[in-house]
């Protein structure tokens, strides 16, 4: 530490930053000696410590980076966001929406736009309907072609209807509307040979919108591909989200409200404890029924 604050060689700073962060990540306890640096320095010596503290990440290096974010210091600022913008987890996403919300310079906004992308779409257990959300958030903040581009780029990786919802109106948006189709089929389409791709109401929707508007050849054929893997063309589903009962007990997770969903992967089936089993679903109307398909 005392090495990486005191030589003015750049080579000499980076090879023993990735030293501290090689020892940190073994032993979490060697990281308080740092951020007890970090929050004694000044000037260039804390814009480097703060590129630091990206990399190793805590509570209490999280909250001095935060600091810095309304630092006088325009050097030091600046590396706070970008500190914030590459921490090794999503703390930092509150943070960074924040910054987003609240800045007026454009350069904090875009690169706290897209830091929190990138925090949101690490690796995690959170729902991908809760990702979604989150990502719906930064596009509603994004105002210019730019913004709305690093906000697709996040949308694209999440397979969930509620991602598509924000997807589709970029396909209103000239400037973006081929990013936008792009998003829709990374998200809809098959990505492995034994991937069956989303297979929503939704899903369908969106692809049928791209291959009807994108100018992209390859987007368009890769919608089309995909929509003739629907095996439900057309039609009103008069069974969605209606209520449900069943004569027995789900199995694990595969509750009876799956069968009623819209989704048709056997990930999304409801699956009975027992066999055989029986599934009631209550229209709620009278309606006059053309056809029964069970997926």
């Amino acid at each position: 530490l005392e090495f990486t604050l005191a030589t003015q060689a750049a080579a000499e700073r980076r090879a023993a930053q990735r030293a501290l962060t090689a020892i940190c990540r073994r032993q979490p306890a060697a990281a308080a000696p740092v951020v007890a640096a970090l929050k004694a320095a000044s000037g260039e010596a804390r814009v480097g410590l703060l590129g630091l503290a990206a990399t190793l990440g805590g509570a209490e290096a999280l909250a001095v980076v935060v600091a810095d974010t309304a630092s006088p210091d325009e050097a030091v600022r600046l590396a706070a966001v970008k500190a914030l913008g590459e921490w090794p987890d999503d703390a930092a996403a509150a943070p960074l929406i924040g910054l987003a919300r609240g800045t007026a310079d454009p350069r904090t906004r875009v690169l706290a736009l897209r830091g929190y992308v990138r925090a949101v779409t690490l690796p995690t257990r959170r729902p991908a309907a809760e990702t979604a959300a989150l990502l719906g958030q930064a596009w509603a903040l994004a105002a210019t072609a730019d913004e709305r581009r690093l906000v697709l780029s996040g949308l694209g990786t999440v397979r969930d209807d509620a991602a598509l919802a924000s997807i589709v109106k970029g396909l209103d948006l000239e400037d973006v509307r081929e990013e936008a189709a792009a998003a829709v089929v990374a998200v809809c389409c098959p990505r492995t040979d034994k991937d069956p791709g989303l297979l929503s109401p939704a899903a369908y929707a969106a692809l049928v919108r791209v291959r009807d508007a994108s100018q992209t050849p390859a987007l368009v054929e890769r919608a089309r591909a995909h929509l003739e893997a629907f095996p439900v063309v057309g039609g009103a589903n008069l069974a969605l989200g209606k209520p449900v009962t069943t004569s027995c007990a789900q199995q694990g997770d595969k509750a009876p409200s799956r069968a009623v969903d819209g989704k048709i992967t056997r990930q999304d089936a409801w699956f009975g404890a027992v066999w055989p089993s029986s599934l009631e679903v209550d229209l709620q109307q009278e309606v006059s029924i053309e056809a029964v398909r069970v997926v």
